[in-house]
């Protein structure tokens, strides 16, 4: 509800600015884009509540845009990526691998079957009181993490292969959390004050470093299974993707573009500020849309409703799981 509030409160205020630092008025704007899922219920609610009052009174289009369609579409604004192109999309509530074919049109090859990579940074970085940190208190989950791993070894402490054993691209973030857990409470019970302390748990930069290769390489595997997949079935696919608030870590960058460069595809990054949820990316989908003569303005606001949970495009991920495809070591 709180985070309703805050767009309630907010949103007539950031759209005028906006406008106003554009150097426009609404007889200016070709359209209105607004964001219907996935995400939070109250936060939906209040962004399109507000953005159709503000297409009728201006007599504007209203454009319906998916969340997740806008981060992969993204990159777009910042270099000139042929369609199709493979992408990852791995933020702090999904995570995917896609084929973007067209602006609107979408294969899915895999998903989280539990947890989201950013959200399992987050809740890792709370297990090792890293907001008590001098050195990152100031930072979010995923960026503390990325600091602190930088000053530790992450063989110091094995963490488990996830889905190993299945030739497919979903992902699973869940036991990897678990997995810290338990080195958590093993700490604790071999150190009486840390488990009675409010402070970061000692070695907690080696966790950190440990958790990130985890998770790196879990994203990695499951993109490299897609990048087989796509030469198998779409050759003329050679550009990657990976986008998201995940994106802007540069530990996951490094391992994408060497894995990009293996199989001659070029990765493409946006800016860390467009890596995360930001209203130009919104605005861009919808562009993307329109400059592809796609029609996705809405003929009836009234029956159109926000869409907590959502999924992006096409299901074909059992097609990855059925070619069987084994990652070269």
């Amino acid at each position: 509800m709180v985070a309703g509030e805050l767009h309630k409160n907010n949103i007539n205020g950031v759209t005028h600015s906006a406008l106003e630092r554009a150097g426009l008025k609404m007889d200016g704007v070709a359209a209105v884009a607004v964001t219907i899922g996935p995400g939070l219920a109250p936060c939906l609610k209040e962004g399109l509540a507000y953005a159709k009052a503000l297409a009728q009174s201006a007599n504007k289009p209203l454009i319906p845009v998916h969340h997740m369609e806008a981060h992969a579409l993204t990159p777009r604004m910042e270099e000139e990526i042929p369609f199709p192109y493979l992408v990852l999309l791995a933020t702090g509530g999904h995570c995917i691998l896609g084929i973007v074919h067209t602006p609107g049109k979408f294969s899915r090859l895999g998903n989280t079957t539990d947890d989201s990579p950013g959200e399992a940074f987050d809740k890792v970085a709370r297990m090792l009181r890293l907001h008590r940190h001098p050195k990152v208190s100031h930072l979010s989950g995923g960026a503390a993490i990325e600091v602190l791993a930088r000053h530790g070894n992450p063989k110091l402490y094995h963490l488990p292969h996830v889905m190993s054993r299945r030739m497919c691209c979903q992902f699973s973030f869940s036991g990897l959390k678990t997995a810290v857990k338990n080195i958590t409470l093993r700490i604790q019970a071999d150190n009486p004050d840390a488990a009675n302390s409010l402070e970061p748990l000692p070695g907690c930069e080696h966790i950190a470093a440990a958790f990130q290769e985890a998770v790196c390489r879990h994203l990695l595997t499951k993109t490299h299974r897609a990048v087989l997949f796509c030469q198998q079935q779409y050759p003329q696919i050679n550009h990657l993707v990976l986008s998201g608030g995940v994106a802007s870590n540069n530990h996951l960058r490094l391992q994408m573009k060497e894995l990009a460069a293996l199989h001659r595809y070029t990765l493409h990054t946006p800016p860390p500020r467009l890596c995360t949820d930001n209203g130009v990316m919104i605005a861009w989908t919808a562009l993307e849309y329109m400059k592809a003569g796609v029609d996705a303005a809405v003929k009836d606001m009234l029956t159109l409703d926000f869409m907590p949970r959502w999924p992006l495009g096409e299901d074909i991920s059992h097609r990855v799981e059925m070619a069987q495809l084994k990652i070269p070591r």
